[in-house]
């Protein structure tokens, strides 16, 4: 089990968004979260529909501690929110409360936490907490005293200004006053994405990592998306690429600080172990294959696979390396691959051909990159006017097999934009983009994303 502990300075920087697009991405690779919305404020709970009343007035009126709990399934796994306060109660009265149920919150807290059988917690606090804030203290206890030796990773989050940066410096040396508490990660959020601002940006996350002594940092963009979002649509709500980031550097204990890139749609789909269509001329096939390399070497190191299935039209194009493994199609597929003017016909051989991929790879719990070089050379041919239509089914099925025997692993298909795969394909990935190169700058535009964020 791991435990992240969110902390602000002050409302409004973001920081309760950030921690739920940090479980949501936990829960979509597969894991089981519990976010602890601590924060008066109850954002996180709000957010995702939670109205019940929280644990502690739950304590108070001796209501089954379960009430406070919602669980969201989410993608593999699982997300659920303990709420801590109720609404319309003053923020006075709760505190009082704990205080006079002290020990019953702690046993009832604890059976929450034993109930669940988590593999991340996640707390959410109120902003400028004060380490003798009796909800900080409490919560701390019973869980280390529950969890015993569990390593528990703070994330501080504040906004890219040089006021921000002072009155965050000010709250470290407060609580490490008391206790020297792990800093783990730093978020400057809701950072415009001016060159000029992104550059002092970067410069206020620098100092504030070391001062810290944060090994992860990252820079958030503005995201439309958290203002747009409204609750009930949990799948829609956005994971900013640097939370993925934070999130698998520090499950890996690496050293990193991300800051926003024209890779950033390429990582979501790595990250989230989805499937993404880039449509490049064919000219630009061999750099996309290394930027797509390029993209989990630093968080995943030798922990990853990447499998590049092409003809062999391509296979001059592609470097050896020690974390590659490279496939031509096979014959047996090859000899298959005839005219077709069924859709029967192009589902069985959409079938063939993802087995034979399925068939070449490993399986074993290893970060897999499934890169198809070229779809054009893999689609058979199709009688001219149902082309569009026989496309689509060979893809569709094609994916799904593919998906489902596999495991950790995002796919990434290379489409020339000519004939009708290109479109076909567009509709059934999570992620499109069209990549193009001048004067050796690569400039990638979104075509499509079932990904918000």
């Amino acid at each position: 089990m791991r435990r992240y502990v969110f902390l602000k300075v002050k409302g409004g920087v973001g920081g309760s968004s950030l921690a739920l697009s940090l479980g949501k991405f936990l829960a979509l690779r597969g894991s089981k979260v519990l976010i602890v919305d601590a924060d008066p404020v109850s954002t996180i709970s709000e957010l995702v529909g939670h109205k019940a009343k929280g644990i502690i007035q739950a304590v108070k009126e001796n209501l089954d501690y379960r009430t406070s709990l919602k669980t969201i399934e989410t993608g593999k796994g699982t997300l659920t929110v303990l709420r801590i306060y109720s609404e319309r109660i003053p923020l006075e009265v709760e505190k009082r409360d704990l205080l006079s149920f002290k020990d019953k919150f702690s046993e009832t807290y604890t059976r929450a936490l034993n109930s669940e059988n988590v593999d991340y917690v996640i707390v959410d606090h109120e902003a400028a907490l004060s380490y003798e804030d009796p909800l900080f203290s409490i919560e701390r206890k019973n869980f280390h005293e529950t969890y015993k030796g569990i390593q528990e990773g703070i994330i501080m989050v504040l906004e890219p200004t040089p006021v921000s940066l002072s009155s965050t410096k000010r709250y470290i040396d407060a609580l490490q006053a008391k206790e020297q508490l792990p800093f783990s990660a730093i978020i400057v959020n809701k950072v415009p994405t001016d060159e000029e601002t992104m550059t002092r940006a970067r410069e206020i996350l620098e100092e504030a990592m070391e001062y810290s002594g944060a090994k992860v940092g990252a820079l958030i963009p503005i995201i439309n998306d958290y203002v747009l979002y409204r609750p009930g649509a949990f799948t829609l709500y956005p994971i900013p690429v640097g939370v993925m980031e934070i999130a698998l550097a520090l499950e890996r204990n690496k050293k990193i600080m991300y800051t926003p890139s024209h890779l950033d749609a390429l990582k979501k789909a790595v990250y989230i172990r989805s499937t993404m269509l880039i449509e490049t001329d064919s000219s630009n096939i061999l750099k996309c294959i290394q930027e797509i390399l390029e993209v989990p070497k630093k968080i995943y190191s030798e922990e990853f696979k990447a499998l590049i299935f092409s003809t062999q039209r391509f296979s001059t194009l592609i470097a050896e390396s020690s974390y590659v493994d490279y496939y031509g199609t096979t014959y047996s597929y090859e000899a298959t691959k005839l005219k077709t003017g069924s859709v029967e016909e192009v589902i069985r051989l959409a079938k063939k051909l993802a087995q034979d991929f399925i068939r070449e790879i490993e399986a074993d719990d290893t970060e897999k990159i499934i890169v198809i070089a070229s779809t054009n050379d893999l689609e058979p041919i199709y009688p001219s006017q149902e082309a569009p239509q026989l496309s689509r089914a060979f893809w569709k099925e094609f994916l799904e097999s593919l998906k489902h025997g596999t495991k950790n692993a995002s796919i990434i298909l290379l489409c020339e934009p000519i004939g009708a795969q290109c479109q076909a394909l567009r509709g059934l990935v999570d992620i499109a983009i069209r990549s193009d190169y001048k004067e050796g700058v690569p400039k990638c535009t979104v075509l499509q994303s079932k990904i918000p964020g």
